[in-house]
């Protein structure tokens, strides 16, 4: 048995509930992280990251902001889609 598996999804806003019931049932610690698009807009996408096992309670992170005001990627966002940093570096 292996205990303390994490996993991270990204998901549709749309099959966001269909993914949280399913993966609620094995997994602990969950972490809903909106995608935005850019402020002040609807999130389009959700990362779903939990650990297999886990009691730990669901939380909710602030989010990512794709764009920031002049239509521009942040430095920040931009490294986490190209060099694939993590989202606390």
């Amino acid at each position: 048995m292996i205990i303390g598996l994490c996993l991270r999804i990204f998901v549709c806003v749309c099959f966001f509930f269909v993914f949280l019931t399913l993966l609620s049932k094995k997994l602990g610690d969950i972490n809903i992280t909106p995608i935005f698009p850019k402020k002040d807009k609807k999130a389009s996408r959700v990362i779903i990251s939990g650990v297999r096992d886990s009691k730990k309670p669901l939380t909710y992170s602030q989010g990512l902001i794709l764009t920031n005001k002049d239509g521009k990627i942040p430095k920040k966002i931009d490294r986490l889609l190209r060099n694939g940093i993590g989202f606390n570096d």
